[in-house]
Formats: structure tokens, C-alpha cells, sequence
């Protein structure tokens, strides 16, 4: 990890104790089911192909605070997992809901997601970078009791690479692998 991603992430960490000087905080886990939108190069037989994959594996540990109590605002911020095979590490994302029905809210917000470096060989050498892929996030939620709530999510990529597929057959060229969005439906507990 760079320097400047370390002090991105030291700032994210620490903000909370400066905001969340409030007595109302909370904490919980939450697990996400997701798809993601890719363009990969699976084999050279589906050189052009964009693909869309289903994977049930996130999952989160946050702390939520209450910004402003009058207006209804929250901040969150989370640090989970997501694993979706060769796109899989870990997030680091913050994020402010506004709530506008007594249990229902928007969420606007930016993540980061650290890329595990990962190479695997079939036909083709696929390599994963472990640079950090940022997205901004937008979504809806609702509070079923004072602890369950689901969300609905949906996470755009800033910066697209998250790696390169060179084929071992040279009439190929290499190919990035770009993600461009992410679509979760998750729920969480919270204490």
C-alpha cells in the first residue's frame, strides 16, 4: 500500500472519532450479496465478451453515528471483505444516510476496494493488480426493527483496471480486466 492510499485510510479511520462525538453510535455486521458488471478475458474463444457474475460472499463490519439528529442524518463506516474470485479484497468505504420515512433512508457515499495481487494460468496469464479501485455509492435502505435492516446499493467504479489477461496464443494481444459497476443487496444487525 502507497503512502498516499495509507493516509487516505488512517484519515477514514480516525474522522469517525472526531464526528461521532454523540452518544448515539452503533455498531454491527453486515453480508452482502452482489453482482458485478466485468470485462474480462475468460478464454481466447470469448475474446470480446463482458461479463456479468453473481457472487453471495461480502461481508462488513461497521460503526454508524448520528450526525445531526434533528435532520435525520447518519455516517457510517465500513471495512469488510468481497470476494468474487479474481476480483476479491478487502473495502474500506464511508458513507451518509439520510433518512426521509421514520425507517427508511438514502445513502450517498465512496469506497474503496484493495485488489489482492493474484495470478492464475489456463489458457491465457491472468494477473490481478492490488491497486485500490475507488467507487462512488448510492443507495436505499430500511430498518425492519432497531437492530435488522437490508440495503440496496449500487457501487460506481471511478478508476476501471483491476488487471491483464495476455493470452499464450500470440494472435491475441493482452486485454485489461476493467469492473465498472456493482449491484449489492445486503443485510445487516446492529447493536
Amino acid at each position: 500500500m502507497n503512502f498516499k492510499v495509507m493516509k487516505i485510510v488512517l484519515i477514514i479511520v480516525f474522522l469517525p472519532a472526531l464526528i461521532f462525538s454523540q452518544p448515539s453510535i452503533n455498531i454491527g455486521v453486515k453480508l452482502d450479496a452482489f453482482v458485478l458488471h466485468t470485462e474480462k478475458l475468460e478464454t481466447v474463444i470469448n475474446y470480446n465478451n463482458k461479463y456479468t457474475s453473481f457472487a453471495p460472499r461480502a461481508g462488513y463490519l461497521f460503526m454508524k453515528g448520528t450526525l445531526n439528529k434533528k435532520a435525520r442524518i447518519d455516517a457510517d463506516l465500513r471495512l469488510g471483505y468481497l470476494d468474487a474470485n479474481d476480483y476479491s479484497g478487502f473495502e474500506l468505504g464511508i458513507f451518509l444516510d439520510k433518512y426521509f420515512l421514520k425507517n427508511m433512508y438514502f445513502q450517498f457515499g465512496f469506497n474503496i476496494h484493495f485488489n489482492r495481487e493474484e495470478i492464475t494460468r489456463n489458457d491465457i496469464l491472468d494477473k490481478s493488480h492490488s491497486k485500490p479501485i475507488n467507487f462512488l455509492s448510492a443507495g436505499i435502505g430500511l430498518d425492519f426493527t432497531k437492530h435488522i435492516f437490508t440495503e440496496l446499493i449500487f457501487d460506481y467504479a471511478l478508476n476501471n483496471e483491476y488487471g491483464i489477461s495476455t493470452p499464450f496464443d500470440q494472435k491475441y494481444s493482452a486485454k485489461t480486466k476493467n469492473i465498472f459497476n456493482i449491484f449489492r443487496i445486503g443485510f445487516g444487525y446492529k447493536i
